[in-house]
């Protein structure tokens, strides 16, 4: 578990402070992964992947896929706080997802 202190803070309005616990279940993050408010699971995949947002609220949130070079495989919107997203159609490897402005996380695909 890690524990960070976010301090947003601009020229025009007064610095704004957030705690943030992060979860980790494998310290190489090659296991499910859990964070204060995003649970992605299993990892490593065989194809579908769990994405769950603890808050349950339907927000729009980008969600891209890269594969280990960076290039960028798939991108969409998720707007269910629990989406199931269908991988099945890579070939095992290690990829990149980024959700929103917040998270990125290592998956790996093994069937």
């Amino acid at each position: 578990m890690f524990v960070l202190n976010v301090i947003a803070s601009n020229n025009f309005c007064p610095a704004d402070t957030q705690q943030i616990t992060i979860y980790v279940n494998s310290p190489i993050g090659l296991n499910d992964l859990t964070y204060k408010d995003l649970i992605v699971y299993p990892i490593p995949t065989s194809g579908m992947l769990n994405i769950e947002f603890a808050d349950n609220t339907n927000s729009f949130i980008p969600f891209k896929l890269q594969d280990i070079t960076g290039k960028i495989i798939y991108t969409s919107i998720i707007t269910n706080p629990k989406s199931l997203i269908d991988l099945k159609h890579l070939p095992d490897g290690l990829y990149f997802i980024t959700l929103g402005e917040n998270y990125r996380i290592k998956i790996i695909i093994q069937k």
